[in-house]
């Protein structure tokens, strides 16, 4: 049986599916509203009592990233499967080491992330993701157990790369959703998302993720798909903001949590702490907390010093 944190879209989606496999799913919310929308399979059962997590041996998390450290203290000699993407804004860590200090053993703790939308899984259409882990032989049981010819899970000991690019990528969603909000054009567009995810490679290595797993299904393939797509509510909520929309705006029409919003926050505090160079988060991060416009941001980032590619 496996116990889910959120009724949201995404944990929504994923009870969904793992409960066409005649897996027992009990999903729990706070908010009785998110429950009610909650896929009527006969194999799950919606709750708000919290303590019924104590039948459940595998806990799977799809709630905002900012809410995880409430709940992980339930969750403690399980194995979780975290399913947010985000960065912590008031401790910096992302779901990994935040799962870790709060007193998760390493080989019980994954991470799963790639290019899907909540949308996609619930019509039974085909996606890929990937599940990051610490203990491999668990990692493949879970693997057998949540895969479906529909919902393909892959492998990766890169846990925190997994992580990471799930959570960064939503980042440049936004600066993605700026660009085309402000009509700068396509080129621009591309340009951008391709400079996003050298961006996104090296925060990742700083943070301890492995380069590579920036070319797989958490990072290029998440970003291709949330960085492109009105479905993702990170790039809407930068077309809102290209479109001269405040943040505050944006999110009450958004009604749904940004967490590209609360990242960008979380990582420009990191580049400033490290004295990192992230032209990108720290051009999203100044329209949105500190009022910049649109044009000086993109005239700071075009005005830059021109060097090699690869540099």
């Amino acid at each position: 049986m496996i116990f889910v944190f959120g009724a949201g879209k995404w944990g929504n989606a994923l009870s969904y599916v793992l409960s066409k496999k005649n897996i027992p799913i009990t999903i729990y919310d706070i908010n009785e509203r998110n429950l009610s929308k909650v896929s009527s399979q006969k194999h799950i059962k919606s709750t708000t009592d919290i303590s019924e997590i104590s039948r459940h041996n595998l806990v799977i998390i799809a709630i905002p990233t900012q809410s995880i450290k409430d709940i992980l203290g339930y969750c403690k000699e399980k194995d979780i499967i975290i399913a947010s993407k985000g960065i912590d804004i008031s401790t910096h860590k992302d779901v990994v080491d935040l799962a870790l200090e709060h007193g998760i053993k390493k080989e019980n703790l994954f991470v799963l992330s790639g290019p899907s939308f909540a949308e996609d899984v619930l019509k039974d259409l085909p996606v890929a993701l990937t599940l990051g882990y610490f203990n491999k032989e668990k990692a493949l049981n879970l693997q057998n157990l949540i895969s479906s010819q529909l919902f393909r899970v892959y492998t990766s000991n890169d846990i925190k790369g997994i992580a990471l690019g799930g959570a960064i990528k939503n980042v440049m969603a936004i600066a993605s959703g700026i660009v085309e909000g402000a009509g700068l054009g396509e080129s621009a567009q591309a340009a951008l998302v391709t400079r996003g995810l050298k961006e996104m490679i090296k925060i990742g290595k700083l943070m301890g993720a492995k380069e590579k797993t920036f070319y797989g299904l958490s990072g290029v393939g998440d970003l291709f798909l949330t960085a492109n797509s009105n479905k993702s509510r990170n790039k809407r909520f930068g077309l809102l903001i290209g479109r001269k929309k405040t943040p505050k705006e944006a999110l009450e029409e958004i009604k749904e949590v940004v967490e590209g919003y609360y990242t960008t926050k979380a990582l420009y505090d990191i580049a400033v702490e490290r004295n990192l160079d992230l032209p990108i988060t720290k051009a999203v991060y100044k329209v949105l907390y500190e009022n910049m416009s649109i044009e000086d941001s993109m005239n700071s980032l075009l005005s830059r010093e021109l060097k090699e590619e690869d540099d």
